[in-house]
């Protein structure tokens, strides 16, 4: 027997068992499902647009932190020096020119979460606000999922999966919460301990009616040795 689902779907089941959730996948590109628990389910998929679309998001919204500055439309940020640097760049006007020419790399674009994320660890008040606003817009469409399927008043896990997610910085994890929270008092965000392929193993055994407990537990004992923890120092963190 073929059972085929998203990826969303796996990284929802290897965070929580609960037939019932949400869950948000931010890495290179952003998605997010719910289900009812009752056979329902909705992937928003291409509906998300390219402005929310996770990493890829993130790198245009600290680009374009750096060209307000420099235009005087937002203020002075701490990313300037750091985006110069990451692209070879020795002006602001040589990194837009850059950036319109198409000529920014995939390894420049992909540094630039990473930048924003310390610069906002190191106080720069842009960084900070880009991903306060980052977390509001992503967890909007959890909420949206959870209005869909009639579940805001009703317990349930929202489950964050994917890189972005992986961010040490508190605020992103902070709006996230408080955004979902605003429309589903009653949700439980979760941060996923486990990689989304070890929801497909359990999405199979599910299936085959071998899940359980006891599987759970050996599963969660092996993923350290099959490299299938997720790389987060809030990997375990249940916030409720």
């Amino acid at each position: 027997m073929i059972h085929v689902v998203n990826d969303c779907i796996i990284a929802l089941r290897a965070a929580t068992d609960n037939p019932r959730g949400c869950v948000l996948c931010a890495g290179t590109g952003l998605n997010c499902a719910v289900r009812d628990g009752a056979g329902g389910e909705y992937v928003f998929g291409y509906y998300i647009p390219d402005a929310d679309q996770g990493g890829l998001a993130l790198a245009e919204r600290v680009l374009r932190a750096v060209f307000d500055a420099q235009s005087g439309m937002g203020p002075a940020t701490s990313l300037t020096g750091r985006c110069l640097a990451a692209a070879g760049c020795d002006t602001v006007d040589a990194l837009l020119r850059k950036k319109v020419e198409c000529r920014l790399t995939k390894a420049e674009r992909n540094q630039l979460p990473i930048i924003v994320e310390e610069e906002a660890l190191k106080g720069d008040a842009v960084s900070a606000q880009i991903l306060t606003r980052f977390g509001r817009d992503t967890a909007a469409y959890a909420a949206a999922a959870l209005r869909r399927m009639g579940l805001e008043l009703q317990p349930v896990d929202v489950v964050l999966s994917g890189s972005i997610f992986k961010c040490k910085a508190p605020m992103l994890i902070r709006a996230v919460r408080e955004t979902v929270l605003a429309t589903a008092p009653r949700a439980r965000i979760i941060e996923s301990a486990l990689e989304p392929a070890v929801g497909a193993l359990l999405l199979a055994l599910d299936d085959l009616g071998a899940s359980g407990e006891r599987i759970q537990r050996h599963l969660e004992r092996d993923a350290q040795r099959f490299n299938m923890v997720r790389d987060t120092t809030r990997a375990k963190e249940r916030i409720s």
